[in-house]
């Protein structure tokens, strides 16, 4: 007897029923899957943002030190022995203060020896004056030659000359002599002195010696900082800044752009600008480093997250929908990195829609499903 594994006619037709059942319903799951899997292909979600303008303006944090507003190293004019320090490191003197004076006994010889020579030049043209006054009035009676007459008048304008002379080289000794007076130029503050009384001082003498003392004007203060090339044609004198400096509490303080350089520096690569920085009683010291904040116009840009923006090869661009949701690669121009935000300067519009964090393997003309 042979064995068949359907015992009868109607046992195979169920057993190959089932079967086709079950491979029908097992076809139908595959179909739904691979259906679904395209769907999800073809319209991928992904999550938007919406690009705004950026500021009209822009804040321009600087590295700054104060400087004088005037500042001069201070020589002796007189050669001598310095006799009278009247002034010390820290003081403040008024324009036209004596700091000190030299003792130049030579020198006040020569004004003697002068001032003598002066009395008897004056002495003879007085004699001239009247000997030639005598011969005029006896050359008109005849009482005198006329060569005598003539002789009288040379005499006079040699002493006259003399006089002159003996003028001059006094109040050439006395305008030195009064060099052995050391006076400040300007109101400010004595920032160094490097001599005490006793020591020699030798006049003009600026390249070679040390100079007397250095005075500084600090009110107003000179506030310097080297402005990046990017931000200096936005620069201009007038412009009001905030100064704040390390070490000072309290508010910043108000400051006016009042000098531009003009030329870019080789070494720095940035352009001085200074600002005038009021300074009453002196509080804020010169060489003190700080910032100088600066509100200049800012070139026209949007802001996107940083997350938007892909660098490759070719450069920098975004994924940008279109109004079909479709995909599209935008290149842009990247201006400041503001850390979360970038600036683009120029392939973005205000109000453009942009992908954030875009997939390797989104593609362009995809279209997806936008979530916020």
């Amino acid at each position: 007897m042979s064995t068949s594994p359907c015992t009868g006619t109607s046992s195979c037709l169920r057993f190959i029923s089932l079967t086709t059942l079950l491979l029908a319903f097992s076809l139908a799951g595959c179909d739904a899957k691979s259906a679904s899997a395209t769907d999800e292909t073809a319209s991928p979600q992904v999550k938007t943002v919406t690009v705004r303008a950026a500021p009209d303006t822009q804040t321009l944090v600087l590295p700054a030190t104060s400087r004088p507003g005037e500042h001069a190293f201070i020589f002796a004019r007189a050669t001598g022995i310095l006799t009278k320090r009247q002034v010390d490191i820290g003081d403040t003197v008024a324009k036209g203060q004596v700091l000190a004076e030299v003792s130049a006994p030579e020198i006040d010889q020569h004004v003697r020896q002068a001032n003598a020579q002066l009395q008897l030049a004056a002495a003879n043209a007085k004699l001239s004056a009247s000997n030639l006054k005598r011969a005029q009035t006896l050359v008109s009676s005849g009482a005198i030659a006329r060569e005598v007459y003539e002789q009288r008048q040379a005499s006079y304008a040699v002493d006259q000359a003399s006089w002159a002379a003996a003028t001059a080289q006094l109040a050439g000794l006395e305008e030195e002599q009064r060099f052995q007076i050391v006076k400040a130029p300007f109101a400010g503050v004595v920032s160094a002195r490097n001599v005490d009384d006793g020591d020699r001082v030798i006049g003009d003498q600026a390249a070679s010696t040390l100079p007397l003392f250095e005075l500084s004007s600090l009110n107003p203060l000179r506030v310097v900082v080297d402005a990046p090339q990017s931000a200096v044609m936005h620069i201009r004198p007038g412009i009001a800044a905030t100064v704040q400096f390390q070490g000072l509490s309290g508010p910043a303080m108000k400051a006016t752009v009042t000098r531009m350089a003009k030329n870019i520096s080789g070494s720095s690569g940035g352009m001085r600008i200074e600002l005038r920085l009021p300074n009453p009683g002196n509080r804020i010291p010169s060489g003190m480093a700080g910032e100088v904040e600066l509100a200049i116009p800012a070139q026209p840009a949007v802001l996107v997250p940083i997350s938007t923006v892909v660098q490759d090869g070719a450069g920098a661009h975004t994924l940008r929908l279109r109004k079909d949701n479709t995909v599209e690669y935008c290149i842009v121009t990247l201006g400041r990195n503001l850390g979360d935000m970038v600036e683009v300067i120029s392939g973005l519009g205000d109000g453009d829609t942009l992908v954030l964090s875009p997939n390797a393997l989104l593609q362009r003309n995809t279209k997806v499903t936008a979530i916020q």
